[in-house]
């Protein structure tokens, strides 16, 4: 059990993070056109935490870079095909 206990510490960590995000967002109120902006800066934020992890030789932070990296990906495809489907339905004139 001892071996698995960073892993169930980071996702405890991971867990609390999201609640407190999904918190936040309902409190806020995001309307339609915030919600694709959400993504890069949790990314961003992400990323930026994970660095100053690996900098102070914290195991979890390459995992948590490349969850960040992942998001940041997940984020790229939304908007290419966001902006797709804008093009493609939008009326000339």
């Amino acid at each position: 059990m001892d071996a698995w206990h960073e892993y169930y510490t980071l996702a405890g960590t991971a867990s609390a993070t999201l609640v407190g995000l999904l918190f936040v967002a309902a409190s806020v109120g995001s309307s339609v056109w915030e919600r694709p902006a959400a993504l890069p800066v949790v990314g961003y934020v992400l990323m930026t935490g994970s660095g100053i992890a690996v900098a102070m030789a914290f195991e979890p932070g390459a995992m948590v870079l490349a969850i960040s990296i992942g998001l940041l990906l997940v984020a790229g495809i939304r908007n290419a095909w966001d902006i797709t489907v804008w093009i493609v339905t939008r009326r000339r004139s």
